[in-house]
């Protein structure tokens, strides 16, 4: 049965289902929760931490070992966080504890919410600030946040950027004209009109000489230098000198280029030539050895994978390299 093997990674509940009715038990052997199920009912999250999420039938609702928190209901949404939630329901948002108390109640005057397991950043009235469980730790009064990245927030107060940390402290004072996400551990940064990076204590580590940056990936950023791009270690040294007219990120150990119009290619990480430039559109390698390649415009092109040995396949076709497909 689906839902005791399910139970299993839980811990705290077991479900088991008989005659078309679900029951919800915890670890006391009482039934909690009950519900009739049909092929529109499952359970979303893992119950960590004690609680979860469970769509009943199309309507979705959050339950613990006592029961259920919030009932189904249906045109709702819930985001669980370190002991409280945001419930969505139609326009109106609002942010509960697990206990049942309202740090936000519902609202239309949030207009953005996102978070990690500890704290929320939320936009209200126009403004940003950061919930956690008490209640605003950060009073609603920055101008724009961005997404987590490595526990670390961009902020903008002004026109200066700086962090906060995934405690909810600001950790780097707004003081960047611009700033990238922090990935592999620094963050791009703006200074006297030129790029560089920072670390996560806001330290200058690779000073800044740069037009334009990307993040770093697999040890390696491109910049862009008078127009041209190339790739940073973390050194700050130049190891594939700026050359093309734009590039990708590296991922299982290439990325994407355009030198001319010959179109997108991929290069190693020593800026050797893998896969001759040739596709009109290309996109990172993944996990399986492929990347998604386009050939011709959106609308009437082919899309497809090519693999590492240049050899490109579409869902209609297999083993055929793109040069063989250029060629006829």
């Amino acid at each position: 049965m689906v839902w005791l093997a399910m139970a299993n990674a839980f811990g705290q509940v077991s479900f088991v289902e008989n005659d078309g009715k679900v029951s919800m038990i915890n670890n006391s052997g009482k039934t909690v929760v009950e519900f009739q199920k049909n092929e529109d009912s499952w359970v979303i999250d893992d119950f960590k931490d004690g609680w979860g999420r469970i769509r009943v039938n199309g309507k979705i609702g959050l339950a613990d070992s006592n029961g259920w928190i919030v009932k189904p209901q249906k045109k709702a949404e819930l985001f669980l966080h370190d002991g409280f939630y945001v419930l969505r329901y139609i326009d109106k948002v609002g942010v509960k504890t697990r206990d049942g108390k309202w740090l936000l109640e519902p609202t239309k005057r949030v207009y953005d919410w996102y978070g990690c397991d500890k704290v929320l950043p939320i936009k209200y009235d126009g403004k940003f600030g950061i919930m956690d469980k008490t209640g605003w730790i950060v009073e609603p009064t920055y101008d724009e946040m961005e997404w987590y990245s490595e526990d670390m927030l961009p902020v903008r107060k002004g026109r200066l950027w700086g962090f906060f940390d995934e405690e909810g402290r600001l950790a780097i004072k707004p003081q960047f004209k611009a700033v990238r996400r922090f990935n592999e551990g620094l963050a791009g940064v703006v200074i006297d009109h030129k790029w560089g990076f920072i670390d996560k204590t806001g330290e200058i580590v690779i000073a800044p000489a740069y037009d334009n940056i990307d993040c770093f990936f697999e040890g390696l950023a491109a910049v862009e230098v008078d127009g041209l791009w190339g790739f940073i270690d973390k050194n700050g040294e130049m190891v594939i000198e700026p050359r093309f007219r734009a590039v990708g990120i590296f991922s299982e150990g290439l990325a994407a280029f355009v030198i001319d119009a010959s179109g997108w290619g991929y290069m190693d990480t020593s800026g050797n030539v893998v896969i001759k430039p040739q596709f009109d559109g290309a996109n990172p390698f993944d996990e399986s050895g492929r990347a998604l390649v386009r050939i011709g415009d959106y609308e009437t092109g082919v899309m497809g994978y090519v693999d590492r040995n240049g050899v490109f396949t579409t869902d209609e076709t297999e083993n055929n390299t793109i040069d063989e497909e250029v060629d006829e």
